[in-house]
């Protein structure tokens, strides 16, 4: 039976459009009385402590906010079942790591039929995450999950009456955050030190469009990381991810790795960050583990298409072994909200001995004129003075006390330094061999945050539950596929039949917050922003 699930899963993964992690919705279980007594199961305790490791600024390795417990808790052998009247079903089980600060979830297995929900939430229902739905599928049948606060939560899975096949689920390991990582939302908002700079201070002014290449890493539900989103020659939107190898270096891993796309603060020195724009899972195309010669670069690939929700950019880079003539870094220092750190000067060029990486191999920043790193930056971009990577960050000794001699992988070294095609990032940043050197960033939608450019009035009925949009396309754009997303990427309207001017759209349920626009034709995408409130 299960191969026969994982078969179907693999034919339909094809069809998906989005891998974000939460699709809305409350627990089925909420809306039930007299359900039976709920199993409680208590994991194995990790000492809560701040380990050195962990409070010292030392990046030389990913950083480590929790321990794994494994659970291996299957749904057919432990926690309640609850048939309902009707013919539908729910499964419960509730867990408990006593002292952690925040729980998250690892499912080795994840394949549920369409029409069911898993949902993970607080005994008090006071903090929710989900639904996670079939469009969770991956062919890996795995799913990661972001923390929720506290050293309790319940696990819900609902089954209705005429599901295709009965769902698989088991919950592999569960990460016991000991550092308080996740004390805020689903970040680390404000653990990093004060000298960081948010991305919309005025230091990122110059950075607006390559943020959104940027993303937080949650891997293995354990370690924090920094990636970027990296264009390729063919320029066709591949969602591929360049970190470090230290962060990212075998499958399983990969398909553990949560991706968190425009975690900042939306102004100077502001407020914590949305933490709804996510991706989980990625395979593993490119890395040089330890052996013969050592690089710490890997390039994975994201288990889906970035939605035009997250506003993606894909940076550039430049594989030749030209001296940038300036230093900028886009990261996530502890997992904090998005900050940039910039040097004015050329970096050296420079080994890493400590850990037995190629010679030579490694940009040196000397000293930062502003920001640092820290723990969590590791694997995030070295940008050169034209935007384009130059590095990914292994480590060093910066901090805001001393930000001094922090370490970079080269990224000409990581290009084409070894032929086999796992070892290389040529093979598929340059996948039909043109042999350019160097690549300007794509940014394949002109966003726009105006309602005026294609959603130029916003009509609210009477009913809050229903509204109508109404359009005007420009006849130039000759639209042949019109869409509306919301801002986690899920679709909530689409049309190929629609008129060029002042079309009227009424959709029933809009939810307050972000939508997009997207109007596709034959040589040309247009996208604009929109906001909602009741």
């Amino acid at each position: 039976m299960k191969s026969i699930v994982l078969n179907i899963l693999i034919f339909l993964n094809s069809f998906l459009a989005f891998s974000q992690i939460n699709q809305g919705g409350t627990p089925h279980s909420w809306e039930i009385n007299d359900l039976k007594e709920l199993e409680m199961h208590n994991l194995q305790s990790t000492k809560n402590e701040f380990t050195k490791v962990n409070t010292d600024r030392i990046h030389s390795g990913a950083f480590e906010f929790a321990k794994l417990i494994n659970a291996n808790i299957n749904m057919y052998e432990k926690g309640t079942w609850n048939n309902l009247p009707n013919g539908d079903k729910v499964w419960r089980i509730q867990l408990k790591s006593k002292g952690a600060f925040s729980l998250n979830i690892l499912f080795s297995e994840f394949v549920i039929p369409i029409g069911a929900k898993v949902f993970i939430y607080s005994p008090n229902r006071e903090m929710v995450l989900g639904a996670f739905t079939s469009e969770n599928n991956k062919k890996s049948g795995k799913l990661a999950t972001i923390p929720l606060s506290g050293d309790e939560l319940i696990v819900e899975y609902y089954q209705p009456k005429n599901a295709e096949f009965d769902g698989i689920l088991t919950i592999g390991n569960v990460g016991h955050d000991y550092v308080n990582a996740f004390r805020a939302k689903d970040g680390n908002f404000g653990r990093s030190g004060n000298c960081n700079i948010d991305i919309n201070c005025m230091e990122g002014d110059n950075w607006q469009i390559e943020k959104h290449a940027v993303c937080r890493m949650i891997v293995s539900g354990k370690w924090l990381c920094t990636g970027t989103l990296i264009n390729n020659a063919k320029e066709d939107e591949a969602p591929f991810v360049l970190t470090a190898n230290h962060c990212i270096e075998y499958q399983d891993k990969a398909e553990n790795t949560i991706f968190l796309f425009n975690y900042e603060s939306p102004w100077c020195k502001g407020p914590d960050g949305n933490v709804s724009q996510t991706i989980s899972g990625c395979d593993l195309i490119a890395t040089k583990n330890k052996g013969d010669g050592y690089l710490d670069f890997t390039l994975v690939k994201l288990s889906k298409n970035v939605p035009v929700a997250y506003k993606p950019f894909f940076a550039g880079w430049d594989s030749r072994q030209n001296f940038p003539k300036n230093s900028t870094g886009i990261h996530h220092p502890w997992g904090d909200v998005k900050k940039i750190s910039l040097d004015n000067d050329a970096p050296l060029k420079a080994n890493y001995d400590e850990f037995g990486y190629d010679k030579q191999t490694f940009w040196k920043v000397l000293e930062w004129d502003a920001g640092t790193t820290e723990g969590g930056s590791s694997g995030s971009s070295m940008f050169d003075q034209n935007h384009r990577i130059v590095g990914t960050l292994t480590g060093g000794e910066a901090s805001c006390e001393n930000s001094v001699n922090d370490l970079y992988q080269m990224f000409a070294a990581s290009y084409a330094s070894y032929s086999t095609d796992t070892n290389q990032l040529k093979k598929w940043l340059d996948p039909n061999n043109t042999g350019i050197s160097y690549l300007d960033g794509y940014n394949p939608y002109d966003v726009a945050v105006k309602e005026t450019d294609c959603a130029n009035e916003i009509k609210v009925y009477p009913s809050p539950a229903s509204q109508s949009i109404n359009i005007n396309i420009p006849i130039e754009y000759n639209a042949t596929l019109f869409t509306i997303y919301n801002n986690i990427g899920q679709i909530v309207y689409i049309s190929n039949e629609i008129e060029q001017q002042n079309t009227t759209i009424d959709i029933f349920n809009w939810q307050n917050g972000f939508y997009f626009i997207k109007i596709e034709t034959i040589d040309k995408v247009k996208v604009s922003e929109f906001i909602i409130n009741h």
